[in-house]
């Protein structure tokens, strides 16, 4: 083939660079450059993403294009200037072409979540609602935000919003033409939250149910959350906060010393002694104006701040591959389903460590996915639910059993009865209060054996299980209604 150079890369970065370190003379200068796997040399341009990919996303229902559209600090609101099919590149400051994400759902059958950028003036958002309303496949239904964490000081849209004149706001973009002095931050984000599904809605009026309109905001400031509300009122589809978990608040107590263990534990508690009542909180926000809730971003959130010294860091790592992250995504998640939430999306889909987070489910997409490399990826997958067409789960595996001395139930928090996982028949389970008064005791015919708990009330407890060969497990259980 004419023109054809074969590269071989060496190392183990993911990162690689092409340099042109010169070129003849236009008209016959270097020019359509396409680099593409040797073995995809004949179809890269009906092939056009990787299989391996495509066989990680598989199970899932939708996609959330947030860093795939470049949606932080986006720099163009003008619909001319966006990102083409055509255009040199897809990794510009301006992102992927929406055309390929929309073929990416399309040949996947996977719903659409898109992020509009917080420059878009009318004309862009309208441009954008049309391409997705004509283009997506018409059985997919295409999830619509504005920006990103318009709250978080961390991201330039906040203080464009804000109508900021800090030296970190691009001079070409101008002011925020919709700004109002007389109100705060989270009102002026609410106002183009209000245009944006005002716009999209009016597209999708003939087929409105393809279109969720997805009001997201901070789950630890309902102060924020109140606001939009204000301002918004009943003009969307879903509240969406995060279901993240962490332990940024505790960095200073960990130590070299620290196991992931302990980690994973500090993430239990500080999801279900604090985030989760915000959740519900949220909740009842959202239900009093006839709403409920999905959740834009979640997962675990273990990070050292950017501090690679920090003492505790190997064992943020280590809990990331630990088997005790798997059950608590499996706690976390059993948890919100007793709500009853009907979309939970996840943050990141790949990704290594870092002293700025681990937000990847899985190293790479090339890798084998397994419970001793990707528990995180394959909780998710095993919490699917398999009645929500787009979801499937994968032939069963049984590395992914958890063959440790711990036990597992759900959910957690529960409410009127608790199905046990991995335990054996003829083993007993006792309920004991914090007092240490044994308020239940059952005997387990089988594995997955689903135990009455009305009776109980609601509170904090211990619950043991005693196996056959005389060793017992004891895991906190928290009774609500």
């Amino acid at each position: 083939i004419p023109g054809k150079k074969t590269i071989n890369v060496t190392g183990t970065s993911n990162l690689q660079w092409l340099t042109i370190t010169s070129s003849a003379i236009a008209p016959n200068h270097v020019r359509n450059i396409r680099l593409v796997p040797q073995a995809q040399e004949f179809t890269h341009t009906s092939d056009v993403f990787r299989q391996s990919f495509l066989d990680k996303l598989s199970p899932f229902y939708a996609i959330r294009f947030l860093d795939a559209f470049r949606t932080n600090g986006h720099p163009n609101g003008n619909w001319n200037t966006r990102t083409k099919v055509n255009s040199y590149t897809q990794a510009d400051s301006t992102g992927l072409a929406y055309e390929w994400g929309i073929m990416m759902c399309n040949k996947t059958q996977k719903h659409a979540w898109v992020n509009v950028p917080h420059l878009a003036d009318s004309t862009y958002i309208d441009n954008m609602a049309r391409l997705f309303y004509q283009t997506l496949n018409q059985n997919l239904s295409v999830y619509v935000e504005y920006s990103n964490e318009v709250w978080n000081g961390g991201f330039l849209q906040h203080h464009w919003l804000v109508n900021s004149n800090g030296p970190f706001i691009p001079s070409n973009w101008g002011p925020n033409p919709l700004y109002d002095p007389n109100y705060g931050p989270s009102k002026n984000a609410a106002i183009h939250f209000n245009r944006v599904f005002r716009i999209w809605k009016r597209v999708f009026s003939a087929d409105s149910t393809r279109l969720h309109r997805v009001l997201s905001t901070q789950l630890t400031n309902m102060g924020h959350t109140n606001a939009l509300l204000s301002i918004v009122g009943s003009n969307f589809d879903y509240l969406a906060p995060t279901w993240y978990f962490g332990v940024r608040k505790q960095l200073d107590l960990f130590t070299a010393s620290t196991t992931p263990q302990q980690v994973i534990d500090t993430c239990r508690k500080n999801f279900f002694e604090r985030n989760f009542p915000l959740i519900k909180q949220a909740e009842s926000a959202a239900a009093n104006l006839g709403k409920t809730l999905v959740f834009y971003e979640g997962g675990q959130g273990i990070d050292a701040d950017g501090d690679a010294q920090h003492p505790a860091l190997q064992a943020f790592y280590a809990a990331q591959k630990s088997n005790s992250m798997y059950m608590l995504y499996d706690e976390v998640l059993d948890s919100l389903r007793t709500r009853n939430y009907p979309l939970a999306m996840a943050f990141a889909f790949a990704g290594g460590n870092s002293p700025f987070g681990s937000w990847g489910h899985i190293p790479d997409v090339d890798s084998a996915a397994t419970l001793s490399s990707s528990p995180k990826y394959l909780a998710l997958i095993d919490n699917l639910p398999a009645n929500i067409p787009g979801c499937s789960l994968l032939a069963s595996n049984p590395e992914r059993k958890v063959t440790d001395s711990d036990f597992r139930f759900y959910p957690n928090p529960a409410n009127n009865s608790i199905t046990t996982i991995n335990t054996q028949a003829n083993t007993k389970i006792k309920l004991i209060d914090i007092r240490g008064k044994l308020v239940l005791e059952r005997e387990l015919q089988s594995d997955n054996q689903t135990i009455n708990i009305s009776n109980v009330s609601d509170g904090f407890y211990f619950i043991q299980l005693l196996n056959k060969n005389g060793s017992s497990t004891v895991k906190k259980l928290i009774i609500e209604r």
